[in-house]
């Protein structure tokens, strides 16, 4: 399961994001993902079979959980801080 994951890198920091993907639009990505052996679809589930880059976090999350998403809040570190809070520390200066 989680620990088995591959890691998607998510290097946006305060970037511009593009919008949100659409359902639909997720499903297409998810399709050409697995034809482009990125992802190895198992019944209802998918498994990354590489490590893969996404242009932004929440193209990335909204993959992983298979519905629009923001990825500045949806990922977040071991101990339950968010990407967004990450950010903000960082721009702050604050550690």
């Amino acid at each position: 399961m989680a620990q088995d994951a591959k890691r998607a890198n998510l290097d946006n920091l305060n970037n511009p994001q593009p919008p949100a993907l659409s359902e639909a639009e997720i499903a297409d990505a998810e399709s050409f993902l697995v034809e482009k052996g990125v992802l190895d679809a198992q019944d209802k589930s998918y498994t990354f079979t590489q490590d893969y880059e996404f242009n932004s976090p929440s193209t990335a999350a909204g993959i992983v959980l298979g519905r629009t998403a923001n990825g500045r809040i949806e990922w977040k570190d071991a101990k339950g801080v968010t990407l967004k809070e990450m950010q903000e520390r960082e721009s702050s200066g604050e550690k």
